[in-house]
């Protein structure tokens, strides 16, 4: 653990306690807060830093929302679009929930605590995986380095093969690696690496890997619309889209759109950018999702959104799990950001 790491709780601890989270809170009030979710699971999960990452226990999501709900005014996406096109205020400390991947758990455990407070959200779904109930290929490559029975195992950019690491510990480290070295290639170079550790099937046999990775169905994303509850794309197959020629690009964007509006009835109107971060979204993504017909675009660059954003480069902050409730309060203030991710 690093000297930042271990100052941090104690920074935070004593920003709540000084009023600085207050502070910044009315600072930043006109400015929109996006929050990116990707899975809430049951509180009885099993304690694994790797698989579990980004995904929330269902205590820590009703306990964050429910400090929402007292600090911020949640917004509907049809909220945000409308503020832009009649130019009309949003109201001070608006903030817009939203969940990536398309996961199953996002009905089961998530909408179930934004119904009972009232608080509307935005699902992101990657809908090649919901059509064929597929692993999202970061969860794949992740299960399938812990499964790896090998000696050594090939490295996605084509370097000296490494030892395969015997810990538990040493796995997750080297998964990791993987998967960020593979968010940085090609997408064909991405696709041929995960073909050649698809040397054996993938068996995962436990009730708490079916909640973690399973998406959902098209019935089920129906039932999270009805609910009232906005259907956005995560584009076809999760690439980085970035790595895609145009060709791809507007297929991925433009596929998964006809796609929700085929199967839900409504248009869609937004698109979360896999990843989200700086390298992985330019201006050629932007202008094929506004050709695409899209009105709103997320990142995840990890900020508070200025007070104009443009409306195809929103910002949004990642929720990550075990996060303690002074780095989730800093989190929501902007104070993270302001001397690095908590």
């Amino acid at each position: 653990m690093t000297a930042k790491s271990c100052i941090k709780p104690a920074l935070f601890a004593a920003a709540r306690w000084a009023g600085v989270n207050a502070l910044l809170r009315r600072v930043h009030r006109r400015r929109l807060l996006v929050l990116c979710y990707h899975g809430v699971v049951a509180d009885d999960h099993p304690e694994d830093p790797g698989r579990m990452g980004v995904a929330v226990s269902l205590r820590e999501f009703q306990e964050q929302m429910l400090l929402l709900m007292h600090h911020f005014a949640p917004i509907s996406f049809e909220a945000l679009l409308e503020s832009q096109e009649k130019n009309t205020r949003l109201p001070d400390h608006p903030v817009l929930i939203t969940f990536d991947d398309g996961l199953r758990n996002s009905l089961t455990c998530a909408a179930p605590v934004l119904e009972r407070l009232g608080a509307p959200a935005v699902f992101f779904v990657t809908t090649g995986l919901i059509a064929n109930r597929g692993l999202l290929w970061t969860h794949e490559l992740y299960e399938r380095v812990l499964a790896w029975n090998q000696p050594s195992l090939p490295m996605p950019d084509d370097s000296r093969d490494v030892a395969t690491p015997p810990s538990l510990t040493g796995r997750i480290e080297l998964a990791g690696r993987i998967s960020g070295c593979c968010k940085r290639i090609s997408d064909d170079a991405r696709l041929r690496y995960l073909e050649r550790l698809r040397n054996a099937p993938l068996i995962l046999e436990q009730e708490w890997h079916r909640e973690l990775y399973e998406m959902l169905t098209w019935d089920e994303a129906r039932t999270l619309s009805a609910k009232g509850f906005e259907i956005g794309s995560h584009t076809v197959t999760h690439p980085i889209l970035t790595r895609l020629d145009v060709a791809s690009l507007r297929c991925e964007l433009r596929d998964s759109k006809a796609a929700i509006e085929r199967e839900l009835g409504k248009v869609c109107r937004c698109i979360a950018y896999p990843n989200g971060g700086a390298a992985d979204v330019n201006p050629t993504v932007v202008r094929v999702a506004r050709e695409a017909g899209y009105a709103l675009g997320v990142t995840l660059s990890g900020r508070i959104n200025a007070k104009s954003p443009s409306m195809l480069e929103i910002d949004r902050l990642c929720v990550t799990s075990s996060l303690s409730r002074n780095a989730f309060r800093a989190r929501l203030s902007g104070l993270a950001s302001l001397i690095g991710r908590a």
